[in-house]
């Protein structure tokens, strides 16, 4: 196991998109917490994917992704406590931290997010990332157990 990868990390891939050489040279070996693949699933039907779901994950695994197919207690206690934490850091994002992110607006870590983080800290894994939000939200509530990298 080398990596955990967030969903955005693997969807860029999938697409070819900046950093996905990335996520290539990472994929084998890699943990992919099956609450980001639902995500996956659902963000790539969304963009018009033609693949059925089930074949996207299908190749997802051949590709040698391992699923992580069980959140533990402690994973849900630990991301309830980062989505918390991203939260109530909103109102501490500075002005330079909101030109980093593409909406403008002050992140907080989505429920999937916290869990793929969480996963990674139980693990002791390294998280690949396109949400350049993680590394604001990452300074604000004074780090993450793992490094994140995002690969944009």
């Amino acid at each position: 196991m080398t990596h955990v990868l967030d969903a955005g990390a693997v969807l860029a891939w999938m697409a070819d998109e900046p950093g996905a050489d990335l996520v290539e040279q990472a994929l084998d070996g890699s943990l992919l917490p099956t609450v980001c693949l639902t995500e996956i699933l659902r963000r790539a039907q969304a963009y018009g994917h033609p693949s059925p779901a089930r074949t996207i994950a299908d190749d997802l695994v051949g590709a040698g992704l391992l699923l992580v197919e069980e959140i533990t207690q402690a994973d849900a206690v630990r991301a309830a406590e980062l989505r918390q934490f991203s939260y109530t850091a909103r109102s501490q994002w500075t002005e330079e931290d909101l030109r980093r992110t593409r909406t403008g607006k002050p992140g907080t870590l989505s429920t999937a997010d916290s869990l793929c983080l969480a996963v990674a800290e139980r693990h002791g894994l390294p998280v690949l990332t396109t949400d350049r939000a993680w590394s604001v939200v990452e300074r604000l509530i004074g780090g993450f157990a793992v490094k994140t990298i995002c690969i944009r």
